[in-house]
This record gives structure tokens, sequence and C-alpha cells, in this order.
């Protein structure tokens, strides 16, 4: 986790790549310049076949997100993530 900051993590490993990963945390890169939040790319996050994926990391507690949970209006924002994966 990054501390305070609340950090959105997005795998660029090679499954997760193949699928848009990397194209991914670029958009969330540009999207979040100007915001308290943090977007960087990491190593494989587990379930490659939900990829590509994101963990939002927010104090001690984070969620795990597959494309098919994004896909189904997950709200992130508003912590609405029906069929999110828990971070370990």
């Amino acid at each position: 986790m990054s501390g305070n900051r609340p950090c959105l993590r997005v795998c660029t490993a090679a499954s997760c790549r193949s699928r848009g990963g990397e194209t991914l945390r670029q958009s969330c890169a540009e999207l979040m310049a100007t915001a308290a939040l943090q977007v960087k790319g990491v190593g494989c996050l587990g379930p490659c076949s939900d990829g590509p994926l994101l963990a939002l990391d927010v104090g001690s507690s984070g969620h795990l997100f597959g494309l098919g949970v994004l896909a189904n209006g997950a709200d992130i924002h508003n912590g609405n993530t029906p069929g999110a994966l828990e971070a370990s």
C-alpha cells in the first residue's frame, strides 16, 4: 500500500498487458494526473483470467477489480463493487 495516499495499481504483466493493461494504466494516469490518486503499473496481481486487473488501495484496505467487474458497472468511488475480489 502507499501510506495514506490512495493508489490505483494496474497490472502490466504479460497476460494483462496482452489484454490492454498498459493502455489502461496510461489512460488512468492521464485522467488522474491532477488528482490525489497515484496510478502505477505493477507486476502480476493474481487471477490473470480476469485481467486486466486493477487494485485500489486506500489507507490500510485494498480491493482488486477485474475486467468483468468493471464491465458490469462497479462504482469504485462509492464502494459499490459487486463481485470485487478482495486483495490479500
